[in-house]
């Protein structure tokens, strides 16, 4: 719903300011071209709208995730099971049977934003990278530099324009080497995929435990063996990270004897804050 509203009030600015412009451009000062205000308005309206949808997307999918069918559990009050009810696992206060047009909303929320949103990012990213191999310049999700945009009195030709990368392209690729510019959306998936299993299957199920720990062996092993990033300090800081997980992860599935339950529990705590107290000392 965050999203949603941010969105709708970064889409009314957006038309406000594009009508004021050439309101004022058509009665005050009629020779003024307005073409590189719309696009640096439009350009910095699509750049909002796809980082507030990134840092989102974690957080939504959950909540997704939280109102799927099968995280209904149904508990029985009688031993021949015939006064039955079905409740949402996350909150036992909610009868799934008032859920149902909740549900038609979460399939559509699943393909249209869970899978939809991490495959645009992935094909906007490859096809922004084959323009670049292809012709050796900057592909047309770059936008003109904003020191000659800015100036809608006198548009700088179109030969002498420079070009950066946008915002979100640099948000997304400036920590990995090129050739891994689609690392961030790999990641996004592996966090998305654990997410999902430990949310519709329960960390109860066999096969999300299996499924939880092989995802973090494998990703920690394809960290070690590619070293993505261009930094060496955030490469150990991801290993760092991805062994810290995995030690969390393991942690809760071993049944850990009571007398060391405590240790353990110190012990996973301080791990999990040098990962912060490293990240923030950089």
């Amino acid at each position: 719903m965050i999203p949603c509203t941010l969105i709708s009030t970064l889409f009314i600015i957006y038309w406000i300011l594009t009508t004021r412009y050439k309101w004022k451009n058509r009665f005050i000062n009629p020779s003024a071209s307005i073409d590189s205000y719309k696009r640096k308005l439009k350009y910095n309206f699509c750049t909002s709208v796809i980082v507030i949808l990134f840092v989102t997307y974690p957080s939504i999918c959950n909540t997704v995730f939280q109102l799927h069918p099968a995280t209904c559990e149904t508990f029985c009050v009688d031993i021949e099971n015939n006064h039955c009810k079905t409740l949402l696992r996350s909150d036992y206060d909610i009868d799934c049977k008032d859920l149902k047009i909740y549900h038609v909303f979460v399939y559509i929320a699943m393909v249209l934003y869970v899978v939809g949103f991490p495959l645009v990012l992935f094909l906007l990213l490859r096809n922004d990278r084959k323009f670049i191999q292809l012709h050796g310049t900057p592909g047309p999700l770059h936008a003109i530099n904003e020191e000659q945009e800015c100036d809608v009195q006198n548009p700088p030709d179109e030969s002498s324009t420079s070009t950066s990368k946008p915002v979100w392209i640099n948000f997304l690729c400036e920590n990995y080497k090129t050739e891994y510019w689609y690392w961030e959306i790999v990641e996004l998936s592996r966090k998305i995929t654990q997410t999902a299993l430990i949310t519709l299957l329960g960390w109860g199920n066999a096969l999300t435990v299996l499924f939880t720990i092989g995802m973090s062996v494998v990703f920690l092993m394809l960290h070690a063996r590619h070293r993505p990033m261009k930094s060496t300090f955030e490469q150990w800081l991801q290993m760092f990270s991805l062994t810290a997980i995995l030690a969390n992860v393991l942690v809760a599935t071993l049944d850990v004897p009571d007398q060391y339950e405590d240790k353990l529990t110190v012990a996973l705590i301080v791990l999990n804050s040098l990962v912060i107290v490293i990240a923030v000392g950089k």
